[in-house]
């Protein structure tokens, strides 16, 4: 019990769809194999790899929350805290061990290297370039490369307009987070998971923004979006959360409408994917539900409800999307034409 009060010290959970971290960023889990799913998806509607995109959201993610939330270099003996702080970190976030020229059971190769580049720039206050090598999926090997060139220091970046909120704890108790903690690491659920700042996806969005995507591998999912720009970046990432909780075997039982809430809750809130309402549902005839979503990322919250609207009543979907200020309402019903 120490040891798990100790990893998770200063992380809030309000059981209501938020996550913090000792810093007060916003975070969001993802259990290892989900986010191999999703990210195989998504980065499948790009005519290029999309990698290192995602190493760069996520090492200035991390820069940032490094220079902004007192992890302070400076002396000797500054750097030998700094080197404790930033395990404790990487430990409690699922990341892996990092150090050595590598890093031990990482969570995600791409995530972990992006991690290790930003911490390796943060205690050496110099700019590197990373090669690695997976040489297992325990053991990553890593090359830095000295760079000469000037790079400015991460800065905060908006969220695209998709109906976003990013608010503090509902709740003034955190709840327990029920973790099995491992020394490596830490599975909730079936799945070895770890916990990822929100704003890596609102980086690796604003990257993104007017970049080609191919939204023809969408098995034919229906989505509509009242959306002029970043319509179809918001649609690939709603079909990516989709298929990534397709190939899951989350369980979706729903006998009225006050069972959503439990569903949801399980699926979404408890991941830090925010808070969902039900706002009307028919169980009966042309099964049709509506939702307002507030969350951090809410694209794939709602690819989440989509996926779990068709699982619950075995059949296709058709979606609406309305995105206002700070939420999004989205409606699945039973499509007008069968497919």
């Amino acid at each position: 019990m120490e040891e798990f009060e100790s990893r998770f010290s200063g992380f809030s959970f309000d059981g209501e769809g938020v996550i913090l971290d000792p810093n007060g960023q916003r975070l969001c889990l993802f259990g290892m194999l989900d986010f191999e799913r999703f990210w195989s998806a998504f980065d499948a509607f790009s005519p290029a790899p999309l990698g290192r995109k995602l190493l760069y959201a996520v090492a200035d993610a991390e820069e940032f929350i490094l220079l902004n939330g007192g992890f302070d270099t400076g002396s000797w003996l500054k750097r030998r805290k700094l080197k404790r702080s930033l395990a404790e970190r990487n430990l409690g976030m699922g990341w892996g061990l990092m150090g050595g020229g590598a890093v031990r059971f990482p969570a995600h190769d791409v995530v972990s290297v992006g991690v290790a580049l930003a911490q390796h720039e943060h205690v050496s206050k110099q700019r590197w370039k990373v090669n690695w090598a997976q040489q297992n999926s325990d053991f990553i090997a890593l090359e830095f490369i000295p760079q000469d060139r000037v790079i400015p220091p991460a800065r905060a970046v908006r969220p695209p307009n998709w109906g976003t909120v990013d608010i503090g704890p509902t709740s003034s108790t955190s709840v327990p987070f029920d973790a099995d903690v491992r020394d490596n690491g830490f599975f909730f659920g079936q799945q070895r998971s770890f916990f990822l700042p929100v704003s890596v996806f609102h980086r690796l969005y604003v990257e993104l923004n007017g970049r080609p995507l191919n939204v023809e591998a969408s098995d034919g999912a229906s989505i509509e979006v009242n959306l002029d720009e970043n319509a179809l970046l918001f649609r690939c990432v709603v079909l990516a959360a989709k298929r990534m909780f397709e190939q899951g075997e989350f369980p979706v039982f729903v006998l009225q409408a006050d069972d959503w809430m439990g569903v949801l809750g399980q699926r979404i809130s408890k991941f830090g994917l925010g808070a969902v309402e039900v706002l009307s549902s028919r169980l009966d005839g042309d099964f049709s539900t509506s939702f307002r979503i507030h969350s951090p990322l809410p694209g794939i919250t709602t690819g989440l409800v989509f996926a779990m609207w068709e699982r619950c009543f075995g059949q296709r979907g058709h979606t609406t999307v309305m995105i206002g200020d700070h939420s999004v309402e989205v409606t699945v019903a039973k499509p007008a034409l069968e497919y």
